[in-house]
């Protein structure tokens, strides 16, 4: 019992040993056999200590020589940023000998860092810059100069959450992180994989005399994420619908709610054209539009029924969802109690539905055969 953490330190240490080395040793066995002989005798403890530290030489010894025959017998050995970056330190030898192994045209002096180039200011550009160390020249360049926390981008439509509450500028961001890193707000609109050289442009809008600069890296990453996918649906432009991905989609759709309430409250329409107006389809029964859907829903039962109570009776809901039911990522119960909870809160949910054309003023939904239209 005196000695018992020992042992288990033993038993761990050659548990992983067995594991790391892959060596054909029956360490269960082994620590049996100690366990039982010391059991009531007192163990030495530097004997212990000795055997630890000849395992510990023994197994640093196998793996390095591992390596090094796994060197000797593979030709061609493909380095790549993962390789490069560990998890506490990156190795800038390491790094040097990737870039002339992947053909750099640029000398990399000793005292020169690898240049490490990332498009994108994302969760996958942000992820890789808390696993990388100041071995490395970063640049980073993106037209977005923040990183947006996207699972609270719903509540920003209905001003539930501050749009600036879920954003990080990217240069604090690093300097938390201990980086140093350049940054410039631009695109990159071509890569030349020959000479590694990028073409960037700023697409800010407000352009200098020089909008456009090359940019040469040892190492690029490529994180800019995608495009929303329309699934070929005709007419789903910026100009018939509003997409959710952004915080200007965000902050577009809010003042578009508020103009459509507005608008059906001038005097004069008609009932149809109130009921027309204040029509919200969400296309997308996932987890963006059914958190947008949960939102609207709060939004318009606890702050605009109070603005406009008149207005109330001529608000529709619908959520169009092509599966069978929605949040179809997760299991089915969520999505069926998701769809009572909509339903009580007089949203329209359509499962089995798609749209089949989109324009300025009206939808197209084909439902179990039937084509609906929804203005």
């Amino acid at each position: 019992a005196e000695y018992g953490g020992l042992i288990t330190l033993a038993m761990s240490f050659l548990r992983g040993l067995n594991r790391t080395a892959n060596l054909k040793l029956n360490a269960n066995k082994l620590l049996r056999d100690l366990q039982a002989k010391y059991r009531n005798k007192p163990l030495n403890r530097i004997a212990l200590i000795s055997f630890l530290g000849a395992g510990f030489f023994l197994a640093t010894t196998y793996v390095n020589r591992s390596i090094a025959f796994a060197d000797e017998t593979h030709e061609e050995v493909s380095v790549t940023v993962q390789d490069v970056v560990s998890e506490d330190k990156t190795d800038i030898n390491l790094a040097n000998q990737a870039a002339k192994d992947q053909g750099c045209p640029f000398p990399l002096a000793k005292d020169r860092k690898p240049s490490l180039v990332i498009l994108g200011t994302g969760w996958s550009a942000m992820g890789l810059l808390q696993s990388i160390s100041n071995d490395f020249d970063i640049t980073i360049v993106s037209p977005r100069n923040y990183f947006l926390f996207t699972p609270l981008l719903p509540g920003v439509t209905t001003g539930t959450v501050e749009a600036r509450s879920i954003i990080e500028p990217v240069r604090r961001h690093c300097r938390r992180l201990g980086l140093n890193v350049k940054y410039f707000e631009a695109a990159c609109t071509d890569i030349d994989p020959e000479t590694h050289q990028l073409t960037c442009r700023d697409v800010s809008g407000l352009e200098s005399s020089h909008p456009e600069f090359n940019l040469r890296y040892d190492h690029l990453v490529i994180a800019i994420g995608s495009e929303p996918n329309t699934f070929g649906t005709p007419g789903v432009t910026k100009e018939n619908v509003s997409f959710l991905k952004s915080i200007e989609d965000a902050q577009s759709i809010r003042s578009r709610i508020m103009d459509l309430f507005e608008t059906a409250n001038y005097p004069g329409l008609s009932k149809d054209e109130k009921r027309d107006l204040l029509r919200f389809v969400i296309v997308g029964g996932g987890p963006t539009g059914v958190e947008f859907a949960a939102e609207l829903s709060d939004f318009l039962a606890d702050d605009l029924s109070k603005y406009f109570p008149h207005l109330m009776q001529d608000v529709s809901v619908v959520l169009v969802q092509s599966g069978d039911y929605i949040l179809n990522s997760f299991d089915k119960s969520i999505g069926q109690y998701a769809k009572t909870k909509f339903e009580r809160n007089n949203i329209d949910v359509k499962t089995n539905a798609r749209v089949k054309t989109v324009d300025s003023k009206e939808v197209i939904v084909q439902e179990k055969g039937k084509a609906t239209p929804l203005s």
